[in-house]
């Protein structure tokens, strides 16, 4: 499968996804240089 494919297991539609990764605009927002990184390993990027 490839990102984006979709597939049907029952009455669910799943979708491939692919993770998303933050972006500059956090170290900028909370002032913190590491928020980026702190971010990503705590899994929750949206």
């Amino acid at each position: 499968m490839c990102v984006g494919d979709s597939i049907r297991i029952g009455s669910a539609l799943l979708q491939v996804a692919q993770l998303r990764q933050p972006c500059f605009k956090l170290k900028h927002r909370f002032g913190q240089t590491d928020m980026s990184r702190r971010t990503q390993t705590s899994g929750r990027t949206g």
